[in-house]
C-alpha cells in the first residue's frame, strides 16, 4: 500500500514538473510568433520561389537583403519600428489598411518584408476560441494569436496541410470605432412587472466577467471628482481598476480611478423601487410557488458556490407579494370547480389530512379533498394545534368537520372516502354519526387498506415459528386487491368474504373444498417457490386470526367501491 502511494506521489511530481517545462517552453515560442495577416499566401510563394527550407530563413534572406538596402538606399524618415506594425495586422489598429505605403517601405512585390519566425504546435492550434494561456503581459513586444477551432471533423480533413516550421495563423481581429459612447449608461430599474417577469437569465462566472469588463474601455478620459475639501477636480486617468463584489444572487462591478474616486457603477440585476435586485426578488417567489423548500435551493446554491438570498429577506418577500397574490388565485380556482360539481347529482370526494413527520412537533394539519372523476382539488382546510387546545389528535377531525361544513351547502356530497382513521368513522356513523341525516356513505382508500394488512402481516411473520408467512405477504395483498376490485356492489358483498376466506385453503395447497374452490388454473407439476403452510401451525392460526378478524370483516363493506 505504501509503495502505491509512492509512486503515485512521483507520477503526480513527474507530471507537474513536465506541465512546467510546458508552459516555460510555451512562453519563450510564444514570442517568436508573428501574424502577417493577409498576405500570408504571397509569403508562400515566396518561399517557394526562393527554395528556403524554413520559414526562418526566408525571414534572414529578407532581413539581409533590407539591410543592404539601408546601407545603399536615402535614409528613410520611417524608423525600424514601423514596419511590423503595418504586417501585425492582427493588432493593429489600422489591420484593413495594409495596402498604405510606408516611406522608406517598398511594397511587398519588392521583396521588403520583416518578419519573425512562426512555429506553432498544431496538436495545440485546434482549442476553442480563446487567447493563449501563458502569455507574457509585461513583454510590450508580445502579440497573442488567436487560436480557432474548426465546427467539426470534416472541415478539418479538409484544410490543407500545413508542416511545423510553415505555419502561420492568419486572423484578423475587428476594429471598433472609439468613443461610440458619449455617456455612461445608468442601471436599469423595473418601473413595470414586464420589466422583470419573463426575461432570460444566466450563470455567470466571475472570472469571467472580470476579464471582460478589465478590457472595456470606459468613454471617460479623466476622473473629474470634486474633491469636497479643496474644491478641485481629480484629473487622473486610465488605467481605471476593476473591483468586483457580490450582493446575494448579484455582482457589483466599479471602476474606481486611482485615486479612488469610483467613475462607474454596473449592477447585473434590474432594480426595484427601494433598491432590491430583480433577480433576488424572482428567485423568492418563484421558490414558493415552483413548490420547492428554501433551504434546499440555498444547500445547491452553496454547492455552486453562488449568492443566494437571505433567508429573512425569503419570507418578508414571501409575505408582503405571495401569500395574497396565491390566495386569490386559489379562490378563483376553487370557485370554478364548485361551479361545475353543482351541475352533477352525485359528488363523491376523498380527503385525507397531512402532519409533521412522526418525532416532531404537529403544530399544522392540512386536511385535503379532491373530487373522484375529475381529481380537482375542491377544498383546503389548514388548523394550527393551538385551535385545538393544543390536542394533536383531534386535529384532523377538526379538519373533517371544517371541510364538510363547507362542502356541504355547495355540492350534493353522496360518498366520502377516507383513511380508517376512528374518529372520523364516528362522524360518519350512519346510526350516531354527526351527518347522518346527509345520508353520505362512507368508503375507505383501498391503498390504505392494502398498506396495513402488509403491515399485519409482516408483523406477525417477524414472530418466531412464524418465518413461513413473510414470503406470502405480496400474494395475500393482491389477493385483498382483487376481492376488493370484484365486489362491485352490495350484493357482491358476500361473494367478496367467500373469496376473501378461500385464502385459508390456498395456502395450505388445498384448492377445493365443500363451499368453494379457487379460480385459478391447475398448478399440475408447477414447482412451489414458497412454503406451504401446515394446517393447524402457528403460522396458519396467525393467518387465520388477521383473515376473519371481526373489525377487519366489518370493514371489508367499505371497500366494495373499490376508491
Amino acid at each position: 500500500m505504501a509503495e502505491a502511494v509512492k509512486k503515485t506521489k512521483k507520477t503526480k511530481v513527474l507530471l507537474e514538473e513536465t506541465r512546467k517545462r510546458k508552459r516555460l517552453s510555451d512562453k519563450v515560442r510564444g514570442r517568436t510568433r508573428i501574424n502577417i495577416g493577409p498576405v500570408f499566401a504571397r509569403w508562400r510563394e515566396l518561399k517557394e520561389e526562393e527554395g528556403c527550407p524554413t520559414d526562418a530563413d526566408l525571414a534572414v534572406m529578407l532581413l539581409d537583403y533590407y539591410q543592404k538596402r539601408q546601407v545603399t538606399s536615402t535614409p528613410s524618415k520611417a524608423t525600424h519600428s514601423q514596419v511590423p506594425q503595418l504586417l501585425v495586422s492582427s493588432v493593429s489598429e489600422d489591420s484593413d489598411r495594409d495596402d498604405i505605403p510606408v516611406q522608406g517601405v517598398q511594397p511587398l512585390e519588392a521583396q521588403e518584408v520583416d518578419v519573425l519566425e512562426a512555429s506553432i504546435d498544431m496538436d495545440e492550434r485546434w482549442t476553442k476560441h480563446s487567447f493563449c494561456e501563458d502569455r507574457d503581459s509585461s513583454d510590450e513586444d508580445y502579440v497573442p494569436f488567436l487560436q480557432i477551432r474548426p465546427g467539426g471533423q470534416d472541415v478539418i480533413e479538409q484544410l490543407q496541410e500545413i508542416s511545423m516550421d510553415e505555419a502561420v495563423i492568419d486572423v484578423t481581429l475587428p476594429t471598433f470605432p472609439e468613443n461610440d459612447v458619449s455617456d455612461i449608461p445608468e442601471s436599469n430599474k423595473v418601473v413595470s412587472e414586464d420589466d422583470i417577469v419573463g426575461k432570460n437569465a444566466s450563470i455567470v462566472y466571475h472570472e469571467n466577467l472580470k476579464t471582460l469588463a478589465t478590457y472595456l474601455k470606459l468613454p471617460i478620459e479623466r476622473c473629474n471628482k470634486i474633491n469636497k475639501v479643496t474644491g478641485r477636480a481629480c484629473s487622473a486617468g486610465p488605467p481605471f481598476e476593476v473591483n468586483l463584489k457580490t450582493r446575494a444572487t448579484g455582482v457589483i462591478l466599479e471602476w474606481i480611478c486611482p485615486f479612488g474616486h469610483t467613475l462607474w457603477r454596473w449592477i447585473s440585476q434590474p432594480l426595484l423601487k427601494y433598491g432590491m435586485q430583480g433577480g433576488d426578488f424572482m428567485l423568492a417567489i418563484n421558490i414558493l410557488l415552483s413548490g420547492n423548500n428554501y433551504r434546499k435551493i440555498a444547500l445547491l446554491f452553496q454547492y455552486m458556490q453562488m449568492g443566494m438570498v437571505n433567508e429573512s429577506t425569503f419570507f418578508k418577500i414571501q409575505d408582503a407579494y405571495c401569500i395574497e397574490p396565491v390566495e386569490q388565485f386559489w379562490q378563483k380556482i376553487k370557485a370554478d370547480v364548485i361551479n361545475s360539481l353543482k351541475e352533477k347529482d352525485e359528488v363523491v370526494v376523498l380527503g385525507d389530512g397531512r402532519m409533521d413527520s412522526p418525532g416532531h412537533c404537529a403544530q399544522y394539519c392540512t386536511y385535503t379533498t379532491i373530487e373522484q372523476d375529475t381529481r380537482d382539488i375542491v377544498h383546503i382546510v389548514s388548523v394550527d394545534k393551538r385551535e385545538t387546545n393544543r390536542n394533536s389528535v383531534i386535529m384532523e377531525k377538526e379538519c373533517f368537520i371544517r371541510k364538510m361544513d363547507a362542502l356541504l351547502p355547495e355540492i350534493h356530497v353522496t360518498e366520502v372516502v377516507t383513511d380508517a382513521h376512528p374518529q372520523i368513522f364516528a362522524l360518519l356513523n350512519p346510526e350516531r354519526g354527526k351527518y347522518k341525516a346527509q345520508g353520505l356513505k362512507h368508503s375507505l382508500d383501498i391503498w390504505h387498506a392494502a398498506k396495513n394488512l402488509g403491515k399485519k402481516i409482516r408483523r406477525a411473520g417477524t414472530v418466531r415459528d412464524q418465518s413461513d408467512l413473510l414470503p406470502w405477504i405480496k400474494d395475500i395483498v393482491n389477493h385483498f386487491w382483487y376481492c376488493a376490485k370484484q365486489a362491485y356492489s352490495e350484493e357482491q358483498f358476500k361473494f367478496l368474504k367467500l373469496k376473501w376466506h378461500a385464502l385459508l385453503h390456498h395456502v395450505r395447497n388445498q384448492h377445493t373444498w365443500s363451499t368453494g374452490c379457487c379460480e385459478h388454473e391447475p398448478l399440475g407439476d408447477r414447482i412451489q417457490e414458497k412454503p406451504w403452510i401446515k394446517q393447524g401451525s402457528a403460522t396458519h392460526q396467525a393467518l387465520t386470526a388477521i383473515v376473519l378478524d371481526k373489525r377487519w370483516l366489518k370493514d371489508v363493506g367499505k371497500f366494495i367501491t373499490f376508491r
